[in-house]
């Protein structure tokens, strides 16, 4: 019974060395998609890997079966005259105890490694917190000295455009540093749409001198941007080719380039008197994504960090837009509002 055994044994490890070595030939993204959703999030690999029974019982259960068999199996007639059922009953329940110990041992893989990156995320969330709310005090403390009492105290002390700056900096080290981007992977853009001219253009653009696709082009497509600002809400795909299949995402030139990459926009839409300040915030990865597609728990874990920075930096826009209004209506800028180099 030893020998059948090791047999078994032996030829479970071949089957699951098999299926590694088919992993790790096949570069295709929806190849390991699709093999994260047998091997993970399938009801059949949730069973045996989250049930008791699968885990306690099973295992239990075959080494007593095996010591039953291998003790008093040429005693007991009901073993021994019936030998091939036994083996292969044997050959079931020990395949059965391999795949949800193998299961289990994935499971904890893709679970650690998630929980490692999110909790590397915060942390550096808070150091990007810190730093920016750090900043912004020594401004204040700075341009308070400077203060008149003729002065416009709002404007000296409020320059939206620069604490924008810090934040969107900022925001690129962090992705480069806990998900391993490098620089011509990411960029972040806002955009703006100018209520005296109804159109829509880019204020803010961390790439430098990449091309983007006009503004009021990408708006009028299919795109992430388009829809977040129709529904209001922030929006994330961990992969832009699947949200361009469903056309929630404008594949650029360089999006086919680089092939897959991650989407986060996030609506900014500030009420005035007299018209609504419209903004797009885009977080865009070109090649490496954000997390797996399929992790749903860590892609909204992502999404409510990202919404976190966003609302920083949709409080300088907010800022912004009220020095535009104040401009505005103001007896000697009159005119002068929406100017995109206004600190």
């Amino acid at each position: 019974m030893i020998e059948y055994l090791a047999k078994t044994i032996i030829i479970a490890l071949l089957i699951l060395a098999l299926l590694v070595i088919i992993f790790k030939t096949f570069k295709s993204k929806i190849f390991r998609i699709n093999a994260r959703k047998i091997l993970y999030e399938s009801a059949f690999a949730l069973f045996l890997r989250n049930n008791r029974f699968t885990q306690i019982v099973l295992p239990s259960f075959t080494g007593a079966y095996f010591l039953c068999l291998d003790v008093w199996g040429s005693d007991w007639k009901i073993v021994s005259d019936h030998k091939p059922f036994h083996e292969f009953i044997f050959s079931i329940l020990i395949i059965g105890s391999l795949c949800t110990a193998i299961l289990r041992g994935i499971g904890d893989w893709y679970e650690g490694k998630s929980d490692k990156e999110y909790i590397a995320f915060i942390e550096r969330f808070s150091v990007l917190t810190a730093r920016v709310v750090s900043q912004k005090l020594a401004r204040f403390k700075k341009n308070l000295k400077r203060l008149t009492p003729t002065g416009n105290t709002f404007r000296a002390i409020t320059h939206p455009n620069d604490q924008i700056d810090i934040i969107l900096q900022e925001t690129l080290g962090l992705l480069r540093e806990i998900f391993k981007i490098s620089e011509n992977a990411a960029c972040i853009t806002i955009m703006h749409s100018n209520p005296n001219k109804q159109d829509w253009s880019y204020i803010k653009d961390t790439s430098g001198n990449w091309v983007h696709t006009p503004a009021q082009e990408l708006l009028k497509n299919g795109s992430t941007a388009a829809n977040c600002l129709e529904t209001g809400e922030a929006v994330f795909f961990p992969c832009k080719e699947e949200a361009a299949k469903l056309n929630l995402y404008y594949l650029s030139d360089r999006d086919r380039r680089m092939e897959t990459g991650s989407v986060f926009c996030y609506p900014a839409l500030i009420q005035t008197p007299n018209y609504i300040d419209s903004y797009v915030i885009s977080i865009i990865t070109y090649g490496p994504t954000l997390c797996d597609p399929i992790d749903t728990r860590h892609a909204n874990a992502i999404k409510e960090i990202l919404i976190d920075i966003c609302r920083r930096i949709d409080l300088e826009l907010t800022l912004r837009s009220m020095r535009d209004w104040q401009d505005f209506h103001s007896p000697t800028k009159k005119g002068s509002a929406h100017d995109e180099t206004t600190n």
